[in-house]
């Protein structure tokens, strides 16, 4: 709510709140997995208020690579259950926009890749659910726009009108 008033020091704030208490769940063996893995969401999405509010470099360096690092050492896998993979998308590509605003398009291209890989995971396990592919068309466009910025362009160009047609 507060990202889409534009508020994103606010909203980061109020998510840096939710890492100590998270961490104490962490400590009762019932919760300790789900807060885990719901810390490191509350980091990414901190991590992204903090690009949007113009600092996309802190946000790389404070809290999307480690949301990553974390999420990732949680043994994420093909298997793992659909909201975890989405989480992990997620992150690709919350860690691809940060890198975007600093125009450094080569981690977007590789964060966008890693999301395409997830999402053709979900795709592939839920079929029935069309936001998986929904989610792909983004990466697609973000990985065409990064192309187009590092010189690769007719692959670019060729992402981003895969990207058009998934949506389409």
């Amino acid at each position: 709510c507060l990202w889409g008033m534009g508020r994103f020091e606010e909203a980061v704030a109020r998510l840096e709140k939710l890492d100590p208490l998270l961490g104490q769940l962490e400590g009762f063996p019932d919760f300790e997995k789900w807060a885990r893995a719901k810390r490191s969401d509350v980091t990414g999405s901190a991590g992204y208020a903090t690009a949007l509010a113009g600092r996309p470099r802190e946000a790389i360096d404070r809290y999307l690579q480690p949301a990553l690092k974390s999420k990732l050492e949680l043994g994420i896998t093909t298997n793992s259950s659909e909201w975890r993979l989405e989480n992990l998308a997620t992150t690709y590509g919350q860690l691809g926009a940060a890198y975007g605003l600093l125009k450094e398009f080569e981690p977007v291209i590789q964060n966008a890749d890693e999301g395409l890989r997830i999402c053709e995971v979900l795709i592939n396990r839920f079929p029935n659910n069309v936001r998986h592919r929904a989610f792909r068309a983004g990466f697609g466009s973000e990985r065409g726009h990064a192309l187009v910025r590092v010189g690769r362009t007719n692959e670019g160009l060729s992402a981003l009108g895969a990207a058009r047609t998934e949506i389409d």
